[in-house]
């Protein structure tokens, strides 16, 4: 169980000194149908609830594009998949129904950081190169991540082309087709003298009862999306 995490209005919250993080579920009192045009509604509510100036989210597109709230015009939707801030009382987070998200800061710094890392975020180590900015952008050498609800190992099937493109990758290898996402993620966190912590949410968006998760692979096209965020105040 990591610190400070209780499940408040079917939200994951995280509350770490300033730190203030959430992973919503599909019990949320906040729906984030993204495919249906409800996901900027939704982060509207959403500032209001908190009393935040501005939650930032992007147009994610499965890359490793990662974006600088500080260059992004309030009226425009920037493609990208990872955000990172040195704002206080705004917000940063990424939508995912399925896909691994991930958190990261610097508490000392005041440095956040949110990750949208799919498969192929992840191949293209997305994760990485976030951590990497913070640090050579930022100065940031005391950073902890949370990795938050996605599909895992126990369900996530993909095919034998895309286990090979990681085994030769990777170090962490399988000869199976259900793959761990986050096994690929720990390693490129781990590779970090600055990364002082990993914990993980240890939740399954595909076969979990409690929560309840919206999940791609289990609802297509209709299923909504769980958004996690992060603030500082």
């Amino acid at each position: 169980m990591i610190n400070n995490m209780k499940i408040v209005n079917g939200d994951i919250k995280i509350k770490n000194d300033k730190i203030n993080i959430y992973f919503t579920t599909a019990e949320a009192s906040i729906d984030y149908k993204i495919g249906l045009g409800e996901g900027e509604k939704s982060i509207n509510i959403l500032e209001n609830k908190l009393n935040l100036k501005k939650i930032y989210f992007l147009k994610q597109i499965h890359s490793d594009k990662i974006i600088n709230t500080n260059d992004i015009n309030n009226d425009l939707i920037v493609e990208g998949d990872a955000l990172i801030s040195n704002k206080r009382d705004i917000g940063i987070g990424v939508f995912t129904a399925d896909c691994v998200p991930v958190i990261a800061y610097d508490k000392e710094k005041e440095i956040i950081a949110a990750i949208h890392s799919g498969w192929r975020g992840t191949y293209d180590n997305i994760v990485g190169k976030t951590i990497d900015k913070m640090i050579k952008d930022y100065g940031c050498s005391n950073i902890e991540t949370i990795i938050g609800p996605h599909i895992k190992e126990c369900c996530y099937e993909v095919s034998m082309e895309i286990v090979d493109k990681f085994n030769e990758k990777y170090n962490y290898k399988t000869k199976s087709r259900n793959i761990s996402i986050e096994s690929y993620i720990k390693e490129q966190l781990e590779k970090y003298n600055e990364v002082k912590k990993i914990d993980n949410v240890n939740l399954c968006t595909f076969c979990s009862d409690k929560p309840k998760f919206y999940s791609y692979r289990k609802e297509g096209d209709l299923a909504g999306r769980m958004f996690s965020f992060i603030f500082l105040n």
